[in-house]
Formats: C-alpha cells, sequence, structure tokens
C-alpha cells in the first residue's frame, strides 16, 4: 500500500511538474506571436493560396502542440511504460536520485516522432474537416470526426510506430543504457522490419479509439462552449475552457483505451531475439501471465499524463493555431468553397 500510495504522489507531481513545464511554453503573449508570425504569414501568403496556407499552419500548429505535451509529461509516459512492461518490479529504481535520467531515456525519440506525426495528423484532419463538414448535416458532424481521426492515423502512424517502439525499448530498459540509433540499430539486426512493426496493429487499434473518442469529445465540448456548432473556430476560446475540455477529453479517452495500451507494451518491450506473436497471441500471453488486471495496469499513470496531455495539447493548438492563421482565417477554415 505505501509503495502504490508512493507511486501515485511520485507520478501526480510528474504531472503537476509537466503542466507547470507545459504553461511556461504556452506563456507568450498573443499579441508578440501575432507580431512574429504576421511578416512570416505574408510571404507564405504570397507563395500560396488560402488552402495550402491554412495546411501548412495546421501542420506547424499541430507539431508545436504534440510536441510540446509529449516533452512536458514525457517522465509520467516513462514511469507508465515501465510498469507495464515489468508489471511493477522495477519501478522503484526510477524513484531514485541515481536513476532520474531514466526517466527521459528516449524523448529525443519521442519529440521527433510527435513533431512528425502532429504535423502529418492535423494537416489531415484539419483538410478533411474544410472538405467534408460544409456538406455534412449538424446531426451527423460527430460521424465527419471520426472519419477524419481516422484518415489522420493512417500515414503518420507508419512514421510512429517505430519510434514509438524504439521509444518504449529504452524506456523499459531492455537493450540497456544506450542512445536511439543503437537501440533502434539493435532491434533491426534482432529481429528485422518485423521488430519495429511488431506493435502496428495494437498501435492503430489503440490510437485510432483513443483519438476518435478524444477528437469527438473536443469538438462536442468546443461545439456546447461556443454555444452553436456553426460558429466553431470563430473565436479563440478562453484558455481556462480550453483546459478543462482538454483534459475531460484526454481523461476519457485513455480509461477507453487503456487495455489496448497495455497490449502494445506488452508486444513492444518482449525479451529480446524472442519470435514475435501477433496481437490475439500476445493477449492470450498477457491474460495468463497477468490476469485481467494485466490489462488495466499503469492506468494512474496513463489517466495522469492524458489528462494534463490533452490540456496542453489543445491549449497549445489553438494558441499556435490563431497566432498563424488569425481570427478571421480561422473562421474561413470552415466555411464552403466557392
Amino acid at each position: 500500500m505505501k509503495k502504490r500510495v508512493s507511486l501515485n504522489l511520485t507520478v501526480t507531481s510528474a504531472a503537476t511538474l509537466g503542466i507547470g513545464i507545459g504553461a511556461v511554453g504556452l506563456s507568450i503573449q498573443d499579441r508578440d506571436l501575432l507580431r512574429i508570425s504576421s511578416a512570416f504569414r505574408c510571404e507564405f501568403a504570397r507563395l500560396w493560396d488560402h488552402k495550402n496556407w491554412n495546411a501548412f499552419c495546421d501542420a506547424c500548429s499541430g507539431s508545436f502542440a504534440e510536441a510540446m505535451c509529449v516533452a512536458a509529461l514525457f517522465p509520467v509516459d516513462t514511469i507508465k511504460v515501465r510498469k507495464q512492461a515489468m508489471a511493477g518490479a522495477k519501478v522503484k529504481s526510477l524513484l531514485s536520485l541515481s536513476a532520474m535520467k531514466q526517466l527521459y531515456a528516449g524523448v529525443g525519440a519521442a519529440v521527433v516522432g510527435a513533431a512528425l506525426f502532429g504535423a502529418a495528423y492535423m494537416a489531415i484532419y484539419e483538410g478533411t474537416k474544410r472538405l467534408v463538414l460544409p456538406q455534412t448535416p449538424t446531426n451527423l458532424r460527430p460521424l465527419t470526426f471520426t472519419l477524419a481521426t481516422m484518415l489522420a492515423n493512417i500515414v503518420p502512424s507508419l512514421i510512429e510506430v517505430p519510434l514509438d517502439a524504439t521509444k518504449q525499448r529504452m524506456q523499459s530498459g531492455m537493450f540497456g543504457r544506450g542512445g536511439f540509433w543503437a537501440t533502434f540499430g539493435r532491434s533491426y539486426r534482432r529481429g528485422g522490419l518485423p521488430a519495429l512493426y511488431c506493435g502496428y496493429l495494437p498501435f492503430v487499434l489503440k490510437t485510432i479509439p483513443f483519438e476518435v473518442v478524444e477528437f469527438n469529445m473536443y469538438e462536442k465540448l468546443k461545439d456546447l462552449g461556443n454555444g452553436n456548432p456553426e460558429e466553431n473556430g470563430a473565436g479563440k476560446p478562453p484558455w481556462q475552457r480550453m483546459v478543462c475540455i482538454g483534459a475531460i477529453s484526454g481523461t476519457v479517452a485513455a480509461l477507453v483505451t487503456m487495455p489496448i495500451d497495455c497490449l502494445k507494451t506488452y508486444v513492444n518491450t518482449r525479451a529480446p531475439g524472442s519470435r514475435p506473436l501477433g496481437m490475439l497471441a500476445s493477449g492470450k500471453r498477457l491474460f495468463l501471465e497477468r490476469g485481467i488486471r494485466g490489462f488495466f495496469v499503469g492506468t494512474v499513470p496513463r489517466v495522469c499524463y492524458h489528462a494534463p496531455a490533452g490540456a496542453i495539447y489543445f491549449l497549445a493548438y489553438e494558441h499556435c493555431s490563431h497566432a498563424l492563421l488569425g481570427k478571421q482565417a480561422v473562421a474561413d477554415s470552415n466555411a464552403p468553397d466557392e
């Protein structure tokens, strides 16, 4: 009981620290961002048409938001991964001062992967919304968000999966100490491409439901806050509202997709050199080894990660998007094409 309380307190402290780091990153005033981006925006606007500029801004905003929340909350994610990979056996070692560096093992790969994933994801997501929403009745808007989310996960996942697998192997310490490329190379030499993409199906099955739940809740709560779905995006919502919306969306999505997250981590962190198993075989083995609890290991760290991550992500995205696009451009992004 003492160990569990200690771990929960540590995770909560790490999450609080992450929120603080994220808040520092978002403390730049709107007028400063708008002043810096105005000249930048004018140059590119002369070269690109309105649609291309919107897509570029979506990509930049998604990249910035994804990288910020991953970097700010990386220690919490490390605790979750280690707890899932080793069933809590070595989590205590993470709490000592001498092992604090292990909390950031793989952070470089995670931030790079997050930036690439976030850029591609939001460009596809917002582009699909702009294309489909004008022809969609209000009562079918959730289907549009679901379609946009699913399309946005297809291509970025091919980039994210090997980076995520390498990051988790560094976090769990399964190859000992070493940098990103050393761990990536060892994984490839021991198992080839299957070793890098063995978690692809669990990753997609976890990510798509998570994003569908999170983004549908985000869009719905934002619509409710605006009072009218058609006004969504017409003005920048208050930051307090975005923090609450993001935290609620992240928490619900994390709880719903917890079992598949445990399965993905189990697949990615099996013993080096072992034969890759399919998703069903891995699920059966995980159940036999740890029972039903094995599918909910690390729930507290995961919720402590995704609640502030959702808050940081959507706040950062809205902040950056409005700074780059300007209020009128954001309002025009939901308007039908002529």
